[in-house]
């Protein structure tokens, strides 16, 4: 471990340590976890950094149930494997410049259409921005909620009043208090059948526009057609 340390934090110019990064974390994702955490050169500490900022996101981030990468690091390490060998050069800051991207469009534009797209566009984009920062302080505000209830998982298992913690996501506020008061095994029983029918219904797929009667629509697509006899 100490070789490829010593490998790692050796000047290689701007990216040579992206480079060695991406061929060990190739061979073994637990010590690159491991190394990624603990070193002290640059590349484990943007690691480290980034986790701190956006561990609280994940794929699925709106479901309580999910792992997010400041619990589980190596989904994130996963994701950076697939990305290793897609650009190994830097990207080029995309010009800013409105009258290039005038420029560039395919309508004539007026004076005053041009004059009105320097006011909107620069307040469009900082829009988008609001939006992704307002959406990212409310899946981190949720990832709280996520912890409480692993948390208190954890608890009602010790306390023999759940099997197992992942049950705590297929029960209701209700039924979580009811469970706390009574050890109804009647309870369990249901949150078991919910988690047996969570991949099945997890692997339902809707369109994006949908038109007419939704309980229609799934019954003509569930129908099965007729053979010919």
């Amino acid at each position: 471990m100490a070789l490829w340390s010593n490998h790692w934090c050796r000047p290689q110019g701007d990216c040579g340590w992206q480079h060695a990064f991406i061929e060990y974390c190739l061979h073994s994702r637990n010590e690159a976890e491991e190394w990624l955490q603990t070193t002290t050169c640059l590349s484990g500490y943007k690691f480290r950094q980034f986790l701190k900022r956006h561990g609280h996101r994940c794929l699925k981030e709106f479901d309580v149930r999910s792992i997010t990468w400041e619990m589980d690091a190596k989904i994130l390490i996963k994701l950076l494997q697939s990305l290793a060998g897609v650009g190994k050069e830097e990207l080029k800051k995309q010009d800013d410049d409105l009258s290039k991207i005038f420029s560039q469009l395919h309508v004539s534009l007026s004076f005053v259409h041009k004059c009105l797209l320097r006011f909107v566009l620069p307040n469009c984009r900082r829009a988008v921005r609001a939006r992704a920062a307002g959406k990212s302080l409310t899946i981190k505000s949720f990832h709280h909620w996520r912890k409480g209830y692993r948390h208190l998982a954890k608890l009602m298992v010790s306390e023999g009043r759940l099997p197992d913690e992942d049950l705590i996501f297929f029960l209701t506020i209700d039924e979580i208090e009811e469970l706390l008061e009574t050890r109804s095994p009647s309870i369990i029983s249901r949150a078991n059948y919910r988690k047996k029918m969570y991949p099945i219904l997890d692997d339902y797929k809707f369109p994006e526009i949908i038109k007419g009667n939704q309980n229609q629509l799934m019954m003509k697509k569930n129908r099965r057609t007729p053979t010919n006899s």
